[in-house]
């Protein structure tokens, strides 16, 4: 099921995030959702996705986070899609005008993997160059020091946060840590050492600021206040890609479990962020709890990783299976879910379905928890 919901989501652009109101390639969504791709023997879906962002780079290096298919309207919401010719790539949040940092960072990542998987070395070489002009852009602007964004520029999109924030930063470590493995397959000694230099003190300052012991907080603002709300999935990206250490990912996992709500999947964040830091059209459409307490399938896939990482196998395999029975309830893979596990369904919003990031994610997990070969 979650194979098909994938392959539904495949344009001649590659993978889009949905088929209803999200039809555009939005690089977290249709990046992680490679990671599913490359598990179901989609290599040529694959490649597509990632030139496409590739081939709208900025002349600097950055790495647009969405290619907009079609007109942003509300009407997109009841199935009016006007779409351009060609895809646009966006640069700025459309909600708050903020450079969106995780484009660039997500199409590295994506690379390292499909490279992991295939042993491509062809296909390093011809991109290696606009690979380098995209990490290096972070790199030129914010030094040795971790990124920091403007309002609404990060997956959670429906939250007021600006500063250093955890997921971007997690996203930044691990780019850092995929251009040196590339730098390797293509032979370039000296970038190798560069990237895995920068990640090593990337990863010291991450530490230091953002963990406060029992797991890493959310975000810091410019004022260096700290924020101390977990965000799972920020944090499990944490462990399953290493930057965390063993006893710091026990250390969240087993909070994860004593503090949130785990059944079909894991809550996103605990403890709830206030009303004022929700935009005004959020609660107006009737969807304030969009990244405030409805449930989503991507914590929950990468905490089931997260286990697996610690070596608690078993423990991973529930977490998965609870998820795969829920998909199946379902008879799809759905956005966002309602805290009782219904589709989300209300006047002016509606889940999207297919979902390509968490039916992605769901393959990738799969493959790798339970060991099997997908195609």
């Amino acid at each position: 099921m979650a194979s098909c919901a994938l392959r539904a989501c495949v344009t001649p652009h590659g993978i889009i995030a949905g088929t209803h109101h999200f039809v555009d390639l939005w690089a977290r969504d249709s990046l992680f959702a490679v990671w599913g791709a490359l598990e179901i023997g989609e290599y040529g879906t694959v490649r597509a996705t990632i030139d496409a962002f590739l081939h709208t780079q900025r002349s600097d290096g950055l790495i647009a986070y969405r290619l907009l298919r079609a007109r942003v309207s509300p009407l997109r919401y009841f199935g009016v899609i006007s779409y351009y010719k060609e895809p646009i790539a966006n640069f700025r949040s459309y909600q708050s005008g903020g450079l969106v940092l995780d484009g660039g960072l997500l199409t590295v990542i994506a690379v390292a993997q499909y490279v992991r998987t295939t042993n491509d070395i062809q296909y390093i070489k011809n991109r290696y160059n606009s690979l380098f002009q995209a990490i290096t852009w972070y790199v030129a602007r914010f030094k040795d020091d971790v990124l920091s964004e403007w309002y609404l520029c990060e997956w959670m999109d429906a939250v007021y946060k600006r500063g250093n924030i955890l997921y971007t930063n997690v996203l930044y470590a691990k780019a850092l840590h995929d251009m040196s493995y590339l730098a390797q397959k293509v032979g370039k000694k000296r970038d190798v050492h560069i990237f895995e230099e920068k990640a090593n003190v990337i990863e010291k300052k991450l530490n230091s600021l953002f963990w406060n012991g029992t797991y890493y907080i959310d975000w810091i603002s410019h004022s260096r206040k700290k924020h101390i709300f977990f965000n799972t999935h920020a944090n499990m990206l944490a462990v399953h890609f290493g930057i965390a250490t063993h006893v710091q990912a026990e250390s969240i996992c087993i909070y994860a479990l004593h503090k949130c709500v785990v059944d079909f999947t894991l809550e996103s964040s605990t403890p709830r962020y206030p009303w004022w830091r929700i935009p005004l059209y959020n609660h107006m459409a009737g969807i304030g709890d969009y990244h405030n307490g409805l449930r989503w399938l991507q914590p929950g896939i990468q905490y089931a990783l997260a286990l697996y990482t610690l070596g608690k196998v078993r423990s991973a395999q529930r977490m998965l299976g609870a998820i795969a029975e829920h998909i199946n309830n379902y008879d799809g893979v759905y956005e966002v879910y309602e805290k009782s596990g219904r589709p989300v369904q209300r006047l002016f919003y509606k889940a999207e379905e297919p979902f390509a990031w968490s039916a992605g994610l769901f393959l990738y997990a799969t493959a790798v928890i339970f060991k099997r070969k997908l195609f």
